[in-house]
């Protein structure tokens, strides 16, 4: 977003390494599904990576001065996700019932955003970059955001090692995460 903000790089920039990316993590799901011979892997992440590109274009209207519009693919997407969630349980689905339906609930908000960024133009024109060079300039924050999420598993992995009373290591995690 700081990119889009500076008009150091554009739009089309970001959204072609996000591409490359989504590419590659789409593989891994697909790899990860087959290895535990079950779909519902590869739909989670589908959700999870249709989510954040609807993030994505979410922070770019915001670079271009639209948060109704920010405002608006969020509320699509979370309303979304709940809904579908909720219909799927409702009708009695499992797991992979329930990872389906979380998996095409983006789908709405996807549309919406990409709508709303080609309808406006930027405030800002970015300069154009290859994926690479996009992916040069983020690795600090793609590391940043591995150790995120890592941090609270292997704080939970050692305690669990080092102290005999689950109980309180089970309420330390519950407290990471709230």
């Amino acid at each position: 977003s700081r990119a889009l903000v500076a008009g150091t790089l554009s739009l089309e920039s970001l959204v072609r390494a996000r591409s490359a990316l989504a590419r590659l993590v789409g593989g891994f799901a697909v790899a990860g599904g087959l290895a535990l011979d079950g779909p519902a892997l590869a739909l989670l992440v589908a959700w999870f990576a249709l989510s954040g590109w609807c993030e994505f274009f979410g922070v770019a209207l915001r670079c271009r001065g639209a948060r109704l519009g920010e405002a608006g693919i969020l509320l699509v997407l979370r309303g979304g996700a709940l809904v579908a969630a909720g219909l799927a349980l409702a009708a009695g689905a499992r797991l992979t019932g329930v990872a389906a339906a979380l998996a095409v609930s983006p789908l709405p908000a996807f549309i919406l955003g990409a709508w709303w960024l080609r309808r406006g133009a930027p405030a800002v024109r970015g300069e154009l970059a290859s994926p690479v060079a996009v992916l040069k300039e983020s690795f600090p924050l793609a590391v940043h955001g591995v150790l995120l999420l890592l941090s609270p598993r292997v704080e939970f992995l050692v305690l669990s090692w080092l102290l005999p009373d689950r109980q309180a290591v089970g309420l330390f995690y519950a407290a990471l995460l709230v």
